[in-house]
């Protein structure tokens, strides 16, 4: 009887771990499709804008804006060709 056991045992082993497996690879599926949790809203209170000119901004006189606006320029024309609903 003890051979009968074992015999038994050892399929039980065997058809659990194929369960085991699935089980887990079902979870972690699962858990990989659930929504992130939403971050809390800044604190508008502690935000205060005040109104500045060019020169306050740091590095701003030695820019080069005309490199800049180039740049805009083409990422401009890039958005122009998308359609409107992006």
């Amino acid at each position: 009887m003890s051979r009968a056991r074992s015999f038994a045992a050892k399929l039980a082993v065997r058809l659990s771990r194929p369960s085991i497996i699935l089980s887990l690879a079902l979870g972690l599926g699962l858990g990989a499709c659930a929504e992130p949790e939403p971050k809390p809203a800044p604190d508008t209170a502690a935000l205060r804008l005040i109104p500045a000119g060019f020169g306050a901004l740091g590095g701003w006189a030695g820019d080069d804006h005309r490199a800049a606006l180039g740049a805009m320029a083409r990422s401009c024309a890039k958005f122009s060709r998308q359609p409107a609903s992006r």
